[in-house]
């Protein structure tokens, strides 16, 4: 069966393990995606020496796409930005309680000239208009 979300994220099923602060990590997101789905780390508030090992582990269990959290939010978004352009990720999970789309509009661009998706976590029907003027592959809208 072919969905939009198998086919962008390059996925066998559609399935997107949810970000968990320290708890989503490698042995969870490698089993999630070589399982076929994509699996999210939830490295959002984690430093970044430790997020990167994080990422390398992952790397190193599975070869198949996974995501990583970014918190989109002022203060955050720049360490996340410094750990996915010196790990290059296949996914960004994007997420905040509102979504500021000045930092969309910085990072997005430059995240997909890396060669990553973005995914957004939209809490709001004005995040999900933002993330998709900001050019997001995919929006996934919370309850």
């Amino acid at each position: 069966m072919v969905n939009r979300v198998k086919e962008v994220l390059g996925i066998a099923k559609p399935v997107i393990q949810g970000a968990m602060a320290f708890t989503s990590l490698s042995p969870l997101v490698s089993a999630v995606s070589n399982a076929g789905g994509l699996g999210v780390l939830g490295l959002g508030y984690m430093p970044k020496d430790a997020s990167i090992a994080e990422i390398n582990k992952t790397k190193k269990l599975t070869e198949k796409p996974f995501a990583i959290n970014a918190i989109m939010q002022e203060g955050i978004v720049q360490q996340a930005d410094e750990v996915l352009t010196a790990t290059k990720p296949p996914v960004v999970y994007a997420d905040a309680m509102r979504l500021n789309g000045a930092l969309c509009q910085k990072y997005f661009p430059r995240w997909h000239k890396l060669g990553m998706k973005i995914i957004v976590k939209a809490s709001y029907l004005a995040d999900a208009v933002t993330a998709e003027k900001a050019g997001a592959d995919l929006v996934v809208v919370k309850g």
